[in-house]
């Protein structure tokens, strides 16, 4: 049962990748958390389980095995996925995670079927926690940090890369309508994100000003009519939760 463990891990990683994938978690984490999927994980258990039951590549050969094996499974899929069904994360994400728990029952199968295996992956594994067990506690603490400091510059620059990046897409807009030659103008804002837009419009005309309290959804487009008869009409846009506006448009005549 020790000889198969790798296989066992392996294969209940893909699961927990794969439910990670259904939550939809945020970027940053899912990255990392997902990464090893993409990575390693499919090659692994390919490699794993197809090498020769007397004669075990090595702990190091395998590794580069699964890197290069995991490579060409990505590829494989994305290109099988675009020629069947859509080129989506979670289509993505279901096919690794098939492929990895599969060849991990196929691995399972054989090691259960054959006689493990002395190899100098043993020995690898016994040099390994012989250094693991001479590490001080302040080299174990150093190490900890080192991997907490990655993790979290990885997550801070994703937040502030999306603070930045990420903020709803709107467009403002006042056209004629229905024609050019109507008498009505519209005012139109139309959400171009993925989430719901919060927003405050306001409209300054002759002196006058309106302010309206806006939701638009997904996709979707609020609009108004407001006469073309009069002094010039301003507009402005201004996201919830903020003072300056992302958008300004005059209406001149």
């Amino acid at each position: 049962m020790a000889e198969s463990l790798d296989l066992i891990l392996t294969a209940s990683y893909a699961l927990v990748a794969g439910l990670i994938t259904a939550l939809d978690i945020p970027p940053a984490p899912a990255a990392i958390c997902l990464t090893p999927l993409v990575l390693f994980a499919p090659g692994y258990a390919i490699a794993r389980t197809i090498e020769s039951p007397t004669r075990s590549a090595g702990l190091g050969k395998r590794w580069l095995y699964a890197v290069a094996l995991s490579m060409a499974s990505v590829v494989l899929g994305g290109l099988l996925l675009n020629a069947l069904f859509s080129l989506t994360t979670r289509a993505w994400a279901i096919w690794l995670v098939s492929l990895t728990c599969a060849f991990s029952v196929a691995g399972l199968v054989r090691d259960q079927r054959t006689r493990p295996i002395a190899s100098q992956d043993q020995r690898f594994h016994w040099w390994f926690r012989r250094r693991l067990t001479r590490l001080s506690g302040l080299q174990v603490a150093a190490l900890v940090a080192s991997g907490l400091a990655v993790a979290a510059s990885v997550i801070l620059n994703e937040l502030s890369a999306r603070n930045f990046y990420n903020k709803p897409v709107t467009q403002l807009a006042i056209l004629p309508y229905p024609n050019p030659d109507s008498a009505e103008l519209r005012l139109a804002v139309t959400n171009l994100s993925d989430r719901v837009g919060r927003f405050t419009l306001i409209v300054t005309r002759g002196g006058r000003v309106w302010r309206s309290q806006l939701v638009v959804d997904p996709t979707k487009t609020w609009t108004r009519e407001v006469a073309t008869s009069g002094p010039p009409l301003t507009a402005f846009l201004v996201r919830a939760g903020e003072t300056q506006p992302v958008s300004e448009v005059t209406w001149n005549g």
